[in-house]
């Protein structure tokens, strides 16, 4: 573990920052890449492209967040000539558009918009605007079938899913064949890594 503490087996957020570690990707919702500036801190112009997409509803759902980081991937593309959408990028994108709408939306994943912008604008959970939390515990299929159905939304599923391969084996996680239903197949074998990776310990 690459850790800035690893005899503790834990990590601290400012690890997180450093570019593949653990959940760290490219294309983020909020984020710039790495390799083209601050990967750390949330940046309104890159999350207002992804409202943008996403539409001015009410609520938001998974085919709202799937066509919202669709125009994050485009954006960086065009910015970022080394941009890394492989099978982890893509995975792990997916699965943290599941969990947002698990947390913020209960096990059906349709959520206030207000409680998802809170969320990532101010990095809290949307108390003062009315979010409680909800009996049904997030699970790994809840959140597979939301990120699934986030890939699903993106326009370039396809030309993506070829993409993912070509970018993916410096930072390859799980085999994947050259289709869109292996880039599903993965995202859901992903949301399983990810439970385990979030039940490390955090040191704030």
């Amino acid at each position: 573990m690459s850790s800035s503490h690893p005899l503790t087996l834990t990590f601290d957020l400012h690890d997180l920052s450093r570019h593949l570690f653990l959940i760290e990707h490219d294309d983020s919702f909020s984020r710039q890449d790495a390799r083209i500036g601050n990967n750390n801190d949330f940046n309104m112009t890159l999350w207002q492209q992804a409202l943008d997409a996403m539409g001015d509803g009410p609520t938001v759902n998974a085919l709202d967040l799937g066509r919202g980081k669709a125009a994050r991937v485009t954006s960086e593309r065009a910015q970022n000539p080394e941009d890394l959408y492989g099978v982890r990028a893509a995975g792990f994108g997916a699965i943290e558009a599941g969990f947002v709408l698990t947390a913020m939306g209960g096990p059906l994943g349709v959520a206030p918009l207000s409680y998802v912008r809170t969320f990532f604008e101010q990095e809290r959970l949307p108390w003062n605007e009315g979010w409680r939390p909800f009996p049904e515990a997030t699970n790994a299929a809840n959140v597979a079938a939301l990120a699934a159905a986030a890939l699903a939304a993106d326009p370039n599923l396809l030309p993506n899913a070829v993409r993912v391969v070509i970018d993916t084996p410096s930072v390859c996680v799980c085999p994947m064949k050259i289709s869109a239903i292996s880039l599903l197949n993965s995202t859901r074998r992903l949301s399983k890594l990810s439970f385990h990776l979030t039940t490390t310990p955090l040191q704030t």
